[in-house]
């Protein structure tokens, strides 16, 4: 496979009688072709853009039934539609869901990237399934002018999308496609600090460091098509085994992974999603959402069925399942919400000086929920606070200042402890009044400003308890 770099820089001068033949016309389709890609490359960057959603068997999860697993283990591979950016802006368009086969799929070696083996011999085993750009000429013409022995040309050329395959060894992890952050800024003059973004001079660094690439490849010849074996977008991780079937002696039988090893182009649809925060885990409810901001005081007897049901006399009774339960709007990791990510306290006045103190309630364990269908084994989506006997039986005493005073609750949740199935911290940031429920009805808006972590303060007042309270409470006259 011969190959040769080349690049159009050059574009036609059109006069009048200018003699226009195949090469004037091959260099005016290769000067706009290149440039495209210039600005694809140097601009958009290399990977994803849309779609490329492959269909078929996949690694089962721990809660999976293997029997489930094992029905879809002879379905075929398909991939969807998608459009693809490679590392020299060629645009990988496929506009309908393809099956994976020996036809459009070979396998690469990687100790010799620019050759192309057939599928059919595959060793059993991990592959990276990768994207290429192709292109197929079609469309026999002749011209009139020849004698008719002359070997027909093709009249145009498709733009298509074919495969690779290329084997990971047996401890190899699939390859992530986020790398760590390659930039490192210097320190620099604020002479340009006022322009409304504090680092500039980093940013005109990092461009002035960036390569331009100015040079593409030629294309080399794979069963009817032109490729470039050694450019490649990684779609998937994937399982091949043999089979029986002669006419199909590979296949595919698992997708380990068709996410991470991904790049993704980032556009700006989905830069302002990020900016919004629409990746992150929020807190959607809290069970005293009602009174959370509220300017009337919680009645007494409500505070009483929050704290939850008095503790036992069993010597072996460590916590109170209190009725404080919080939401979340998608599956976070259990083992990361842990007593520490909350914290309630009770302002009250001094005994003599009438300044406010704090009182913290203990809290001994967090209760989470089953998870719900579909989510990730080790995942919850709603939490319980269990607190302290003692501090439980402090509130109930009958000096308790609680009960005779009031007090104003201060409950902290802090996102930065959370994470969610991805590993991310909740946006747990307070804003204005969200999780508070409103009395008309509508669903109360999440915590969150669009950044992850963060504390969100909820802050409510409780009453004392009245003489009749106490009345309908003990069933007795005081």
């Amino acid at each position: 496979m011969a190959r040769q770099t080349i690049y159009s820089a050059t574009r036609n001068r059109f006069f009048r009688t200018k003699p226009m033949g195949a090469a004037e016309f091959r260099t005016e389709q290769d000067y706009f072709l290149e440039r495209r890609w210039l600005i694809n490359r140097s601009v958009h960057g290399w990977g994803v853009v849309a779609g490329y959603k492959l269909d078929g068997p996949r690694k089962p999860r721990e809660d999976c039934d293997p029997n489930d697993a094992a029905d879809k283990k002879n379905q075929a591979v398909t991939l969807g539609a998608g459009l693809a950016f490679d590392r020299r802006g060629r645009e990988l368009l496929l506009c309908a869901s393809t099956t994976l086969t020996e036809k459009n799929t070979f396998l690469v070696d990687p100790n010799h990237p620019s050759e192309t083996r057939s599928l059919k011999h595959a060793a059993p085993g991990r592959y990276v399934l990768r994207a290429h750009y192709a292109e197929q000429a079609f469309g026999d013409s002749l011209a009139a002018a020849q004698c008719g022995c002359d070997d027909m040309e093709k009249s145009f050329v498709c733009e298509t999308v074919i495969f690779s395959v290329s084997h990971l060894c047996c401890y190899e992890p699939c390859p992530c496609a986020e790398s760590e952050c390659e930039h490192h800024c210097g320190c620099c003059d604020d002479s340009c600090a006022c322009g409304g973004r504090g680092p500039h001079a980093c940013l005109c660094h990092w461009i002035a460091d960036t390569p331009v690439s100015c040079e593409s490849r030629a294309l080399c010849a794979w069963k009817g098509f032109r490729i470039d074996p050694c450019d490649a977008v990684p779609l998937a991780c994937i399982t091949i085994e043999r089979s029986t079937n002669p006419c199909e002696p590979v296949i595919i039988t698992c997708i380990d992974d068709d996410c991470g090893p991904r790049r993704l182009v980032k556009n700006n649809d989905l830069l302002y999603e990020l900016a919004r925060g629409c990746d992150l885990t929020r807190i959607e409810w809290i069970s005293w959402g009602r009174w959370h901001r509220n300017p009337e005081r919680m009645p007494w007897p409500e505070f009483r069925a929050l704290c939850g049901l008095a503790p036992t006399n069993e010597p072996d009774h460590k916590s109170v399942l209190t009725k404080l339960t919080v939401r979340f709007s998608g599956p976070v990791k259990q083992d990361t919400v842990t007593p520490d990510c909350f914290a309630v306290r009770f302002v009250v006045t001094h005994e003599d000086t009438g300044w406010s103190e704090s009182r913290v309630a203990e809290i001994v364990a967090v209760v989470a929920h089953a998870p719900l269908s579909g989510d990730p084994v080790g995942t919850t989506r709603q939490v319980t606070l269990a607190v302290d006997p003692l501090w439980h039986n402090e509130v109930s005493a009958h000096a308790s200042k609680f009960r005779r005073e009031g007090a104003t609750v201060e409950i902290d949740i802090y996102g930065d402890y959370i994470l969610d199935c991805n590993g991310q911290s909740i946006d747990a940031n307070a804003k204005g009044f969200a999780l508070r429920e409103m009395p008309d009805g509508k669903t109360p808006q999440p915590s969150g400003n669009g950044t992850p972590g963060g504390t969100f303060l909820s802050v409510f007042r409780i009453d004392p308890r009245t003489q009749q309270q106490a009345l309908e409470y003990r069933g007795t006259t005081p």
